[in-house]
Parts: structure tokens; C-alpha cells; sequence
């Protein structure tokens, strides 16, 4: 059975909210480097996912979003294991999620 809409805003904005807070874990120097970059990951790929289900028709009420982008990074991470750039996923985190994340928001909002 396929996930009703909002379940998968939900589950793009719950992704990409565990993803900041790790990226806080390991800009504040934390020693399980590898393992918080490993979940961050993780929740890109769940955050592409979960967005490439979405229809095109609600993901055009937000064009300053590249969503292309962001179902991208998932197809790397998946597909393109050997040739991730750490640094490259950890700058979309930090740099791109959180506008990515206000538009989950305004989104959830119209859906209500």
C-alpha cells in the first residue's frame, strides 16, 4: 500500500531534522566521526527517497528548492557508493537542507 502525501513530508522533514542534529554532533568534534557520517548518509538517502515520491505537481509549489538535487544525492549515495565525496554530502547538509527543510514545512502546512 503506498504511503499517504503527508506521511512522506513527515518523513522527509523527520530525516532531515536527525541529519542536522548529527551534522551538530560532528561539527562539535565528536569522536564517532565515521559512524555520524555513516548515519548521515543514512538519512540522505531516506530524504531522496522519500522526496522522489512526491508528486512533481507539489514539489513546483516550491521552485527556490532544487529537488533534482536532492533525489540526486540519494542516487550517489545508493548507486555510487566508491565514488562519495564525504565533503560534498556534509556542505548539502549543512549549506542546502534547511532551506530544503522550510519547504517541507510550507508544504505540511498547505496539506493539513
Amino acid at each position: 500500500m503506498k504511503k499517504p502525501l503527508r506521511y512522506r513530508l513527515l518523513d522527509v522533514q523527520s530525516a532531515g531534522q536527525d541529519a542536522l542534529r548529527v551534522l551538530e554532533q560532528l561539527d562539535s568534534g565528536h569522536p564517532d566521526n565515521r559512524w555520524l557520517r555513516l548515519a548521515i548518509e543514512r538519512l540522505m538517502i531516506t530524504v531522496g527517497e522519500a522526496v522522489s515520491q512526491l508528486p512533481p505537481e507539489l514539489l513546483k509549489r516550491e521552485p527556490t528548492v532544487d529537488w533534482s538535487r536532492v533525489t540526486g544525492i540519494r542516487h550517489v549515495l545508493v548507486h555510487d557508493y566508491d565514488g562519495v565525496d564525504q565533503e560534498r554530502v556534509l556542505n548539502a547538509v549543512r549549506h542546502h537542507l534547511p532551506a530544503t527543510l522550510d519547504a517541507i514545512e510550507r508544504l505540511l502546512a498547505e496539506e493539513l
